[in-house]
């Protein structure tokens, strides 16, 4: 039962699932949706969207422990969500009905971009499959706008791409372990850490910030 709240846990916290709320969040700024509705202007605003959470119960194997599993799911979501994550949280740190407009436009876009990743793993890209599936139904994008591009799995022996990525990811951990994130962020463009870019004041103040303890 613990680890099945974890589990749940996890997955809610997810790439995934954070543009939904920061997407309700904006719309309710700028008056798009109410929460809760009052009776006198039922029918003048849209509705709470219905959202739910995919069943965990994917991870349950007698094999392994499903908090890994889901773990290992949520981090290779983030690839597919992160550019959705960060439009949507921008958008609601700067709230218009423009900034609301231009997220339902491009969102979909960035959450139907082609991925790769290194095989081993099918269950977790399944996952991924379905998240991203219930997230283009859910967050009332025009259907039909565009077909989502496959996410799918290839040995990295056939993919300089995927070496290049495992390289990078090494020589990342290493910086990371040693001298803690914003070392990481004075070596790299970009660091993401669960889907978000960082800055390096927000590395600095980062409950991973220091290095891990050896």
């Amino acid at each position: 039962m613990v680890r099945r709240y974890v589990a749940e846990d996890i997955v809610r916290d997810s790439p995934a699932e954070r543009p939904k709320r920061e997407t309700e969040l904006l719309d309710c700024l700028c008056g798009l949706r109410v929460i809760p509705i009052p009776p006198d202007i039922q029918g003048m605003v849209a509705p709470p969207r219905p959202r739910q959470t995919l069943d965990v119960s994917d991870f349950e194997k007698r094999s392994s422990n499903m908090v890994n599993q889901a773990s290992t799911a949520v981090a290779k979501s983030a690839s597919v969500f992160s550019e959705a994550l960060e439009m949507a949280t921008d958008a609601a740190d700067n709230y218009s009905p423009a900034a609301s407009r231009a997220l339902m436009k491009l969102m979909p876009h960035f959450l139907s971009e082609g991925h790769a990743f290194d095989e081993g793993e099918p269950d977790a890209l399944e996952f991924v499959r379905k998240q991203r599936a219930q997230a283009l139904a859910e967050l009332s994008f025009f259907p039909g706008l565009r077909r989502p591009k496959e996410l799918e799995e290839m040995s990295s022996a056939d993919s300089p791409e995927i070496q290049a990525a495992d390289i990078a990811a090494g020589i990342a951990r290493e910086l990371w372990y040693r001298a803690g994130l914003v070392n990481l962020l004075r070596h790299f463009d970009d660091v993401l850490l669960n889907g978000m870019r960082l800055s390096e004041k927000s590395a600095a103040s980062h409950p991973y910030s220091r290095p891990p303890l050896q």
